[in-house]
Formats: structure tokens, sequence, C-alpha cells
């Protein structure tokens, strides 16, 4: 699907695009080789649309209960995506290799809510791998247990808290494949079992899966890295019908970590004319994403140590459930 007539084909007079979302549409659409995909899929009745944006190798994904918002939300990723690899060079190029992920990143419309998204996307995998790095499954209780069509999906949660923050997955399985799929969500302790954030969660999980069985509208493949291909391909084949979780509700609080954040302004590093803005949060005490496969001899003993100081078993798992 072409962008150039993004604005237009994604208004309805039940929709109405507000003025920044619309000028982020025609800024993307005017960089050349962009494109967008659309899978229109369903949960608990409820219709939803799932997209794929892509530029210069970038990639961003997606959904919405409206083709705008989930148009918009895959947009944003995809220059998420773009801004990162340009502070890796630039800016944060003195980030180690092994670190050199999406993780921690976020972009807005305001400088406020990146910042909100960014910490509170570092701190969710900072839980999640610290309790799967720690207990394995059994870190985590089952919360909720249902089905949706071919879909059977599990709500799991951390058995942990950090600085005020609860974390969890859907885990989703299907009868086509042996393995399972994974969605995350990570909000504040009073919040969090009724977090609207869990319905994102089931859908993350389910369209790692729906597309591969469905064909996207433009014929657009998905275009996941090599790695991270491995990885949910090794997750949704290998044997996971047994997973033991705890059945200990008690909830254990891991030390507060500190956030660095920083801040930029992409209006002006972009020259657009609508107010955008990029966070990433890092911290001393805040376990990056951790992906062996990126890693030299080198880089994975200065992990090992960096596992060592935050209380954990000095070795990498094999595979991260954490992508």
């Amino acid at each position: 699907m072409s962008l150039s007539a993004a604005k237009t084909q994604y208004q309805s007079p039940s929709e109405p695009a507000k003025s920044n979302e619309a000028k982020l549409l025609e800024y993307f659409a005017g960089l050349k080789g962009a494109t967008v995909g659309q899978i229109e899929s369903s949960l608990f009745g409820q219709k939803y649309f799932f997209y794929e944006a892509g530029f210069d190798k970038h990639l961003g994904y997606g959904r919405g209960f409206s083709r705008l918002q989930g148009c918009i939300k895959a947009v944003a990723e995809c220059l998420e995506r773009k801004f990162m690899c340009e502070a890796f060079q630039g800016s944060l190029k003195n980030t180690p290799r092994w670190n050199q992920t999406s993780n921690g990143f976020a972009v807005h419309f305001t400088a406020d809510e990146a910042i909100k998204s960014s910490i509170r996307e570092t701190i969710e995998r900072h839980i999640l791998q610290m309790t799967y790095f720690r207990d394995g499954w059994a870190g985590f209780n089952l919360l909720e247990q249902t089905r949706d069509g071919e879909f059977e999906m599990q709500r799991i949660v951390s058995r942990y808290s950090c600085s005020g923050y609860r974390a969890g997955i859907v885990i989703v399985r299907s009868e086509k494949f042996s393995g399972i799929a994974m969605g995350y969500i990570c909000d504040l302790e009073g919040e969090f079992e009724s977090s609207v954030r869990w319905r994102h969660a089931y859908f993350e999980a389910i369209d790692k899966i729906s597309p591969m069985l469905k064909t996207l509208e433009n014929g657009l493949p998905l275009g996941l890295q090599p790695i991270d291909k491995a990885l949910y391909d090794w997750f949704l084949n290998a044997d996971h019908k047994d997973l033991k979780f705890s059945n200990d509700l008690s909830i254990l609080k891991l030390p507060d970590v500190f956030p660095v954040v920083r801040t930029f302004d992409l209006s002006v590093k972009w020259g657009l004319d609508f107010p955008f803005f990029a966070a990433h949060t890092s911290g001393e005490n805040i376990l990056p994403l951790v992906v062996s496969e990126r890693m030299s001899k080198e880089e994975t003993t200065d992990v090992i140590k960096l596992l060592q100081r935050l209380g954990l078993p000095p070795k990498i798992p094999s595979r991260n459930p954490i992508l």
C-alpha cells in the first residue's frame, strides 16, 4: 500500500486524524521506499488491525482497533528504529555492541510520554529477565487461562516487583505450532492486574503467529532480523507444553532501579514541522536485553559479571524468552 494517500485513506468521520498524526504519516510517506502492510485479525470477537511499516531496513509494528491507529503505531516504531541506528552511530556510540538493541527506546509527540514509555519498557525487560534468569518459569504465577478460537492463552505474572512496577507475559499456543508465542506487559503495581496493557500483550503474542497463517494484503513479507527470527522459530516449534509455574502467590521485591534517561528532539534533528521526541533509558543496575547469540566471548564475560552484581547465577540461558 502506498503511503502517499495514507492521510486520506485512513481518515473517516468516525476516526479523524489529529494534526500531528497526519503530519507524521505525511513525513513517512515522503521517505523514499517507505512501505506498509496490513493484516486484519480478531480477538475475543473484536476486530483489530496489525501493521508492519518498513523503511531502509528499519521495521516497525503496530496494532489498533482502527486502521489509522495501527498504521500510526507501526510508522512511529519504524522511525524509532531509524533513530536508534543513528544514535548508536552518534551520541550512544559507546554502548557495548551486544547492548545495541531497541530496548529502552521510545518515541512520542511529547517528551514526557516518550520518557514514560522508555522507562516502562526498560523496567519490564529488567523484571522479566531477572525473574527468568533466577527462577526460570517457576518465577511466574499463572493468573488466567482462556481460549479464543484456535488460540489457547495464559496470563502469567512475575513474582517480583521493582520500583513500584510489576510485569507479566501472555503465552499463546496454536494447534498449528508445537511451541509458544509471547507478548509482554509492565505497569504500576496498583493498576497491573486490570491494566489495559494486557490487551496489547495478547495482540503482541498472537501477531507473532497470525502473520504466518495469512498473507499481508500488499505482499510485504515479515522482516524479522535473522537472530530474532531464529529465536521466534525456536519458541514456536520447540516443545513448551509443560511449563511449570509457581503456586506461591507472595510478591517479592527486587532492588529499586535508577533509570538514566536521555531525550532527543527529533523535530530539530530531522527538520520536522511537528513535535516528535525520542527517549532512551539505561542504568548501571538495570539488566539490558540479553541475547547470547549477539555476544563475543569477551562480551559474554562482561555480561556474566553484570549478572553476578545483580545477584543472579553466573550463567546466560541459551534461550531468552524475553524477545
